[in-house]
C-alpha cells in the first residue's frame, strides 16, 4: 500500500491509517469510531477497522511511528510495532 494519498501525522487518532509489522509481516488498520473489527479494502489492500473503544484501539491510540505495544489478541501475546501514521 505505497501509493496512500494521505500525508504523514505524528500520533495515532481518529481517521490515522496505521500499518503494523509483527515478525516481518505488515498489516494496515483505519481507526474509525465505529465498524470495529471490519475489514475492507484500499487501492488493494485489506485494512482492519479499529475503532478507538475496543481494547486493540485504547492501547495504540496516541502512539507514533516506532513505537512498539504488547497486546492479547487472538489467543497471546504480540508485540506489534507501529511503522507509519497516516
Amino acid at each position: 500500500m505505497t501509493d496512500a494519498p494521505r500525508q504523514p501525522q505524528s500520533r495515532i487518532g481518529l481517521g490515522a491509517l496505521i500499518q503494523v509489522e509483527e515478525d516481518d509481516v505488515s498489516s494496515w488498520w483505519l481507526m474509525l469510531p465505529d465498524g470495529g473489527g471490519r475489514i475492507i479494502e484500499v487501492g488493494g489492500q485489506r485494512v482492519t477497522v479499529v475503532s478507538p473503544a475496543s481494547p486493540v484501539g485504547k492501547e495504540v491510540m496516541g502512539l507514533e511511528e516506532d513505537d512498539e505495544v504488547e497486546l492479547w489478541l487472538g489467543g497471546r501475546d504480540r508485540t506489534l510495532t507501529i511503522s507509519s501514521v497516516r
